[in-house]
């Protein structure tokens, strides 16, 4: 008796399973677009960034982070900048993370974009 109860349990879950996948997938699947970077979470801007800061710190090369920062889209790259840094400090990012941030939005105010470009493995 208790192991014919076990058997029908597992067999509800299997075919409940299979169904809901059915509907999931084939009958009502939720259509996956393109979403547009200005339509990120502030957050997660901050992260994208904060990313882009990192490679700066390593590249020094200010073009490239300009057109990094401007797939974003909508704020120039300057305020977008300005504005992580102040979001990175209300989430309370990392000390590091904060320079990183402070040191690329500071390249990106400099009138003219004036940062030392550095060839990849090169000194400044």
């Amino acid at each position: 008796m208790r192991l014919s109860r076990f058997f029908w349990f597992l067999v509800s879950i299997l075919i409940g399973s299979a169904i809901g996948l059915a509907i999931g997938w084939y009958l009502r699947p939720n259509p996956m677009g393109d979403i547009a970077p200005f339509g990120l979470r502030s957050d997660y801007r901050t992260d994208y960034v904060l990313m882009v800061a990192e490679v700066f710190d390593s590249e020094k090369d200010l073009s490239k982070a300009m057109r990094r920062l401007e797939f974003l889209g909508g704020d120039p790259p300057a305020r977008l900048s300005q504005v992580a840094v102040i979001q990175a400090g209300e989430l309370n990012y990392d000390q590091r993370d904060l320079e990183l941030l402070a040191k690329l939005a500071q390249a990106l105010s400099i009138p003219g974009g004036n940062a030392t470009q550095v060839p990849p493995g090169g000194k400044p």
